[in-house]
């Protein structure tokens, strides 16, 4: 499998219980992780969710994303990522006709991402149904994405197993991504990606938020 650029511009992780690997060119991730930032942004309590179409290069073991586009979301519904039958039709539409990008020359399409900006990383019902309808086959990928305040975006690989089930799909399974230039100085090859911290639940976050002085009292 040929790299569209230089190894150490990559990162790789290996989804746990499986022998699958992911190979992903990180300044296309955080590219992607600033579009998802700008939709949590966008409104309070949640922000707008997104999704966009994956494509790159695979193999019996290893996928390598090279690229992606944004899968067009009316929110005619709410701010979830939640498509419309037209949001749908144009979806179908852009499946199709993805062999005629000239950027797209030569890649495979390899799944989708969806951003969680109002739930926890874990597949609904929703998702995963359109997922079984345009992704059937074997090998095809599901990036669930979760922006957090003052923490890094969590990311959780998901892949369609010989069996038809998505593997990998345990919250506790997520990564952040490496810092920009880390590969560069990690040496020739690609970095392995950084498990996640544990989310911190609400509570705790309340809890750690500090208290505000006591006012003074005048006569």
């Amino acid at each position: 499998m040929t790299a569209q650029h230089p190894e150490e511009e990559y990162a790789v992780w290996t989804i746990p219980g499986t022998s699958f690997k992911v190979s992903y060119w990180l300044s296309l991730f955080h590219e992607i992780d600033f579009q998802v930032n700008e939709g949590y942004r966008r409104i309070p309590h949640g922000g707008v969710e997104i999704g966009g179409l994956l494509f790159g290069h695979a193999e019996e073991n290893l996928v390598r994303i090279e690229a992606f586009r944004v899968i067009e979301c009316e929110h005619s519904r709410g701010p979830s990522f939640v498509l419309s039958d037209r949001d749908l039709s144009a979806l179908r539409t852009q499946l199709s006709s993805a062999g005629s990008d000239a950027e797209l020359r030569g890649l495979d399409l390899l799944g989708w991402f969806v951003a969680h900006t109002r739930s926890e990383l874990q597949v609904n019902e929703r998702e995963s149904g359109l997922f079984d309808e345009l992704f059937p086959e074997t090998g095809k990928l599901m990036i669930l994405i979760k922006p957090e305040r003052f923490q890094p975006t969590r990311f959780a690989f998901l892949i369609r197993g010989a069996d038809g089930k998505l593997a990998g799909t345990a919250p506790e399974n997520a990564i952040i991504l490496p810092l920009p230039g880390r590969a560069e100085r990690a040496g020739s090859g690609p970095v392995a990606s950084i498990p996640a911290p544990a989310a911190k639940s609400p509570e705790t976050t309340a809890s750690r938020e500090p208290l505000e002085a006591p006012r003074e009292e005048h006569a």
